[in-house]
């Protein structure tokens, strides 16, 4: 079943408290569905369902880079380049898709962006500049005239006349119209950063292409993982005019990285990975048949306070790796309590490679 997010979409929020740098992506409450590559219904359009798919790898090396002109760095800091290809795929001719909104959000502190590909620009269909010539003209003309008549019978006129033509002419260059074809920026003082595309001239927007990221961080870092949320908008051409003609549909991934030729970093990003990839189906089943029975039970008995959240899932991908685990997951089924308690040693070890806990 779709999960049904706010009406204008999801956009990245920023939570104080989740994460020691207060950054997480507001788009996580729809990470269940969106990690297993299932359609989120937006508000503002109808749901596009599975007409248009996105595909990133779920594991990235990242090296060391140079820092970019005017990036001041101390002697416990370095740069990081992450390179993230992210596919395209439009599954229905019967749509027409407008947009493309990535926004990547680092999940842990003291990373910052410094750079980033592509950078904002426009597309013109017209190559050079375009010239316009426009001339005025003046014309001027003297000249006198006679007319008479010497009888009844002869009649008789005469004229001369000098004809004088000039004009200005005025010549410029005009710069050709553009589209934008890319928006790009950061955010949340550059832990984050977002990208739109757009069909600018060429048209199009399926396809891959490759994001590219510079980042500052403590020259020890060596993994963690990102939150990238993929969003297409469009319309829909030839709808009645009482259906939405607009459509969206968002999915949300996480995507570990690891410090190239660096196995311990690779291997504890893959076991974060597969960790929350249990979890997931685990409480995709368990959702499925009992529905949150204990909550239920709980209400029925006139206990308002219910000792699972609903949002329970969304409360352990958001809590600090460094957090002790909530009260809640001990009245977890045992299959999904078991998944929730590797998934949160999973992502404890991942941070204490971020931050260099462990030595090599």
């Amino acid at each position: 079943m779709p999960v049904r997010l706010p009406y204008n979409g999801v956009k990245i929020g920023w939570l104080p408290g989740i994460f020691p740098h207060g950054v997480v992506l507001a788009a996580l409450i729809g990470s269940v569905a969106g990690a297993a590559d299932l359609p989120l219904s937006l508000g503002g359009g109808i749901s596009a369902g599975n007409l248009v798919t996105f595909d990133l790898p779920s594991l990235v090396a990242f090296d060391p880079s140079l820092a970019p002109t005017n990036t001041s760095m101390d002697e416990s800091e370095a740069c990081f380049e992450i390179g993230l290809p992210i596919s395209v795929l439009r599954q229905s001719k019967g749509i027409s898709l407008e947009e493309l909104h990535i926004q990547i959000a680092f999940a842990q502190p003291g990373i910052e962006v410094v750079d980033y590909l592509p950078r904002t620009s426009v597309e013109s269909a017209v190559a050079g500049r375009i010239r316009v010539e426009k001339r005025q003209d003046r014309a001027t003309t003297v000249g006198v005239s006679a007319d008479g008549a010497l009888d009844r019978m002869v009649r008789g006129n005469a004229s001369a006349g000098v004809n004088e033509k000039d004009g200005v002419t005025l010549q410029y260059e005009l710069l050709p119209p553009v589209d934008v074809a890319v928006v790009a920026g950061t955010l949340a003082r550059r832990s984050a950063v977002y990208f739109k595309f757009r069909p600018a001239v060429y048209g199009v927007l399926e396809g891959e292409r490759q994001l590219v990221l510079v980042v500052r961080a403590p020259k020890q870092w060596r993994a963690g993982y990102l939150l990238v949320t993929c969003r297409a908008e469009g319309t829909r051409p030839g709808v009645p005019a009482l259906e939405e003609p607009r459509w969206a549909t968002q999915q949300t991934f996480l995507v570990g990285l690891f410090l190239r030729q660096d196995a311990e970093a690779r291997q504890a990003a893959w076991q974060f990975l597969e960790a929350e990839r249990q979890l997931r189906a685990a409480a995709a089943t368990w959702d499925k048949h009992s529905s949150h029975w204990l909550n239920r039970l709980s209400q029925s008995l006139g206990i308002t306070h219910s000792p699972i959240p609903n949002d329970w899932w969304q409360r352990l991908t958001v809590l600090p790796p460094n957090s002790s685990a909530p009260d809640f997951v001990a009245q977890l089924p045992p299959r999904v309590r078991q998944a929730a308690e590797t998934y949160l040693v999973a992502k404890r070890r991942l941070a204490e490679l971020a931050s260099d806990g462990l030595t090599r």
